[in-house]
């Protein structure tokens, strides 16, 4: 059987083809697709030893409910999670080590901020209904329900208040430590935490995007 990289000549056509293989599998899904098998025994830190493997699953996780690849290796006691994201990045020669810590340290620092102003805003701004919460997107006004409801740092970005936030700590991002916990990342230093949640949710004010809209603004050129 061809291989990804025979499939799909770079990178961005690669996610394209795995997204569009992925969606055809629901929560709780058992993935059996060799091309996605193969890929995954290119983590660079988990990598997928086939001869071992007892499953992949597809299925959402909390704390963002969103869907993920699982996997069990036949000798381990609990399924583990694994991103399709790295092992596809290092398939194609793009996976950077120090681009990874960092990538890291910006998850646990976007987890220590979601039980403040950010949580208060979606809970305010969203209707809870019989079939969960839904919104409208403040951009195209499309009526959205999870997983499409983004909550976006608006007109300040996230990426602004958080540089303001790193110089005026003089921290380093590469430098800071976490650790992982429930499947999330957290900052080992709690009271440096304290003070980026009370810093974030000064400076911090949202609105309500669908996922394509909160995709196409991005940081908003910043």
């Amino acid at each position: 059987m061809p291989g990804l990289k025979d499939t799909c000549p770079t990178l961005t056509t690669a996610k394209k083809h795995v997204r569009e293989i992925l969606s055809s599998y629901t929560d709780g899904s058992i993935i059996d697709n060799q091309l996605i098998i193969d890929l995954m025994a290119h983590h660079p830190t988990k990598p997928i030893e086939k001869e071992r493997l007892e499953y992949l699953k597809y299925k959402k996780t909390p704390p963002y409910y969103k869907l993920g690849i699982y996997y069990k290796h036949k000798d381990m006691e609990t399924e583990d999670d694994i991103s399709w994201h790295l092992a596809i990045r290092n398939l194609y020669g793009k996976y950077n080590e120090e681009r990874q810590s960092i990538d890291k340290v910006m998850r646990a620092l976007r987890f220590e901020i979601g039980t403040g102003t950010k949580s208060s805003f979606f809970l305010s701004n969203t209707t809870d209904t019989n079939d969960g919460r839904e919104a409208e997107c403040a951009n195209c006004r499309k009526q959205l329900h999870p997983p499409d409801i983004c909550v976006d740092h608006y007109p300040i970005p996230f990426k602004k208040i958080l540089e303001d936030f790193i110089q005026n700590e003089s921290l380093e991002l590469n430098r800071l430590e976490i650790y992982e916990c429930d499947n999330v990342l957290k900052l080992k230093d709690s009271e440096l935490a304290e003070r980026w949640r009370r810093y974030h949710d000064d400076k911090a004010r949202y609105r309500i995007l669908c996922n394509s809209c909160n995709s196409s603004f991005g940081s908003y050129g910043y």
